[in-house]
């Protein structure tokens, strides 16, 4: 995903946005959709995540990353919960307040209760970061591959773990 071409934009699904609560909601709103590759996650950047030297903060970039790679990962484990284990950010290219920030990513390798990674960051489609993540699934359980929407649960798109009120989070 990472090498690959972007799409000309009018070939590509709109937006859907999502009003969110937590810290996704505060960086937002966070908009999401289904690209050829997989589901993509942006924000439009604004002044608030600048950072002293006028460019987007690592802090932005690094929050939308795991939010991405995190529902990803979910979406491949049959929706169960995710949490990180392990993140790492590569900052490659200053952002700018104004642009378009889209985080994708794809499930590598899986190991027992464990998703490995790795995603890119795009500011109006120039490469700004790359990341390689490690995610673990709650519950211990090895679930299928679902190819679900996760735009259809809300507790996921907002919350990146959060479960249905009345489950387990030891469970999923």
């Amino acid at each position: 995903m990472m090498n690959q071409p972007v799409p000309p934009v009018d070939t590509l699904p709109p937006w859907r946005t999502h009003a969110l609560p937590g810290l996704m909601g505060m960086l937002g709103p966070l908009m999401s959709r289904r690209e050829a590759g997989g589901w993509a996650y942006a924000i439009r950047l604004r002044e608030e995540h600048l950072n002293q030297a006028g460019v987007v903060h690592g802090g932005t970039l690094a929050a939308l990353m795991d939010h991405a790679l995190s529902a990803i990962a979910w979406d491949h484990a049959g929706r169960t919960p995710c949490v990180t284990v392990q993140l790492n950010v590569n900052f490659l290219a200053p952002s700018r307040a104004g642009q378009l920030l889209v985080a994708q990513g794809h499930v590598d390798h899986e190991a027992g209760s464990l998703l490995f990674l790795n995603g890119s960051l795009r500011a109006d489609g120039v490469l700004v970061g790359s990341a390689q993540g490690i995610m673990k699934r709650l519950g211990g359980g090895v679930r299928p591959h679902s190819g679900s929407d996760p735009d259809a649960d809300e507790t996921m798109v907002g919350a990146g773990v959060r479960p249905r009120m009345g489950s387990d989070p030891q469970t999923g």
